[in-house]
Order: structure tokens, then C-alpha cells, then sequence
């Protein structure tokens, strides 16, 4: 993950339309998340050759993906100035952008002048176009009320659980209550409180109910139940 210091391998363009906002999907507005946390400062733009390291190392940091821009496009159709204004529209604070050529196009034109439609036979101008790959992930800093980042279990741990439900704890945000109870990543989370965990979104219900309050959740650990007991945060602030 290197910091831009300088304009990205994106050349200016007076082109109006902002290709990052055409092809975003995600979070329209990030601010209005309760869990959204503002951070003073300009926006973080960082270039990557690895999406999932650098976002792993960013949700240890407790930031999350709120959305994601990709496209080809002619390497004159993005500025590093259309990236800020659709991070500012959605109140990301950082952004991982992957730029640069990733094909290029060889052919030769005929070669004409103002006098003439057509080139002279034999006449051909070399002609050289770039198709750009363009990838970018936008990131807020969130509250982490728990600060385990929950992931669907894949068919290898169901087969070993013997079971459907659970979900499988991807990252753990560094100083959370859940990285000062020494939970781990891998670990698959199996029941909060007397409440057995089937997936995410019931999760998610859950930490809304028991808010306020240290309870027990009970994990798998290579084939190890273990309990832990957690304060679950509640958030600073309301929506927005």
C-alpha cells in the first residue's frame, strides 16, 4: 500500500462526466452509518497491487468498505480530482485506487491531410490506444462496538462443525473488545449470550439487543469451544 503523493497515472481530462461516480456501487452516503466515525484531515488516497492485503490491514485499523469504482476507460476519462469529489460525495476517507495500463492496442491509419478524405495508398500512420483498468475502494474509519469483522462460513468449516450455523471471524480490529478478549481471526463464532448464531444479519440483530452489556460468546477454535465474555459497545452517536 504506497501513498500518492503526486496526481495518479491518471491523466487530466476535461471530460465532465466523473467515470467513479458513473460506475460506483455501494453506500451512497456513509455519514448517515452510526457507526461512522469523522476524521479530520484530508482524504487518504493510496495505490495497491493487492485489494484484499491492504484492506485487511486497513479493517485491523477499523475501516470499512463502504463501495467500489471499476471500469475501462481511455486513460485521459479519470482524474485523481474526479476520485476526491466522488470519495467527498460519500464521505469515504480513504481510498485504495489500482491505475494503470493494462493493455494497449496497436494499428496503423490511413494517413490523410485537410486537402484529402482518404490516405495516399501506402500512406498509413502507426496508431497507438490504451485500455485502462480502472479499480477503486473507498473506506470509512467505523466504531467498532465488538471490532470482530463476521464472514459466511465456507463448506469446509460446515463439514467440520457438522452444522449450518455460525460465521467465521474474518479480521479483529486492533484495541476492540473483541482483540482485548484475545478473539482470533478464524475462529468461528457459534452463540451470543443463549443465542445461537445461524448468520451475519442475526449477528448484526444481536449486538443491537444486548448493547450496553458484557455477555458471553462462545466460539470454535480448531475444533475447541471456548467463552469469551465481550462488551458489546453501544454506538456514540445516532444516525444522521
Amino acid at each position: 500500500m504506497r501513498k500518492l503523493l503526486a496526481v495518479l497515472t491518471i491523466v487530466l481530462s476535461a471530460c465532465a462526466a466523473n467515470p467513479f461516480t458513473e460506475f460506483y456501487r455501494g453506500t451512497s452516503d456513509a455519514r448517515k452509518l452510526p457507526s461512522y466515525v469523522p476524521v479530520p484531515g484530508d482524504i487518504k488516497i493510496y495505490s495497491t497491487d493487492n485489494f484484499d492485503r491492504d484492506i485487511q490491514q486497513l479493517t485491523r485499523k477499523s475501516y470499512s468498505v463502504v463501495g467500489r469504482s471499476s471500469f475501462s476507460a481511455a486513460s485521459n476519462n479519470a482524474t485523481d480530482a474526479q476520485l476526491r469529489e466522488q470519495a467527498r460525495n460519500i464521505g469515504a476517507q480513504v481510498v485504495l485506487v489500482r491505475p494503470g495500463y493494462t493493455r494497449t492496442t496497436y494499428s496503423a491509419l490511413p494517413l490523410t491531410s485537410p486537402q484529402t478524405t482518404t490516405g495516399s495508398p501506402g500512406s498509413l500512420m502507426p496508431s497507438e490506444m490504451h485500455g485502462s483498468d480502472i479499480a477503486a475502494v473507498f473506506l470509512v474509519k467505523i466504531f467498532p462496538r465488538v471490532g470482530l469483522s463476521p464472514g459466511v462460513l465456507d463448506d469446509q468449516a460446515r463439514r467440520r462443525l457438522n452444522r449450518n450455523g455460525g460465521i467465521k471471524v474474518l479480521e479483529v480490529v486492533e484495541g476492540s473488545p473483541a482483540f482485548n478478549a484475545n478473539v482470533l481471526p478464524g475462529d468461528v463464532l457459534l452463540a451470543v449470550g443463549t443465542d445461537r448464531i445461524q448468520f451475519v444479519e442475526q449477528y448484526l440483530k444481536l449486538l443491537n439487543e444486548y448493547q450496553g452489556n458484557t455477555v458471553p460468546f462462545t466460539f470454535d477454535r480448531n475444533g475447541t469451544l471456548i467463552e469469551k465474555q465481550i462488551l458489546i459497545r453501544p454506538y456514540p452517536r445516532a444516525a444522521q
